[in-house]
């Protein structure tokens, strides 16, 4: 004859079990990984064109920056004079969410577009990038960042859906096709892990690139034109 505690055990095991169906049941499935929202190199070029014809060499400088180094705005606003060598041609950059404090050499197209910024640049404060409203304290903010990107993403004609930080995503996608491994993008971007840098190998990488160009011109796999 089955003891107390045993019968307790038989009833409690089913009831768990319906417990925890319920529970599988109800639980939501894991959103699907939404990839960055990057620029095309077409769709750089034109926002480019539209930061020139802007006529603002602040504006040229920042977004030459941010594309450059994959700034986030929060980044481009950190910046101080300080942290531009021009004689070295070197930069600084403090990276954000717990990233790196790195040095970077300046890239041979970034100096002249620095060089006619700072010639002009009004003094005030010692941050690189400087507004109306800019001290001692703070330079340009980042909202107003993020406003002169949409403002020159329209004039663009670029989809409303991109942002300042799909520069980041650019530079990232950008370098990756140009043949850069994840171990030098995640340097570029301040990534402290390359765990972070892996969602861009879902867009594009060097080996898959060309894999499938390898594979279209093999005499094994039949062409569909």
């Amino acid at each position: 004859m089955p003891t107390a505690a045993a019968r307790r055990k038989s009833i409690t095991r089913p009831a768990l079990a319906l417990v925890a169906a319920r529970r599988s049941a109800n639980r939501r499935p894991p959103r699907p990984t939404t990839l960055p929202r990057y620029l095309t190199q077409d769709q750089v070029q034109r926002f480019r064109l539209a930061v020139q014809k802007g006529r603002s060499p602040r504006d040229v400088a920042l977004f030459g920056l941010a594309y450059r180094y994959g700034l986030r705005a929060h980044e481009a606003t950190l910046l101080e004079l300080q942290d531009v060598d021009l004689h070295r041609r070197r930069i600084r950059i403090r990276r954000g969410k717990g990233g790196d404090t790195k040095e970077y050499p300046l890239t041979d197209d970034l100096v002249p577009v620095l060089r006619r910024y700072l010639a002009k640049r009004r003094e005030r404060g010692p941050f690189l990038f400087t507004g109306r409203q800019s001290s001692n304290q703070q330079g340009l903010t980042v909202l107003r960042v993020q406003q002169l990107f949409k403002h020159y993403a329209k004039t663009a004609g670029l989809p409303q859906t991109v942002a300042s930080h799909s520069l980041r995503h650019s530079c990232a996608v950008h370098a990756l096709e140009a043949g850069f491994s994840l171990e030098y993008v995640a340097d570029l971007l301040g990534h402290r892990s390359v765990r972070s840098t892996v969602i861009y190998a879902r867009i594009t990488t060097p080996a898959r690139e060309q894999m499938l160009k390898n594979l279209s011109q093999s005499r094994f796999v039949v062409r569909w034109s």
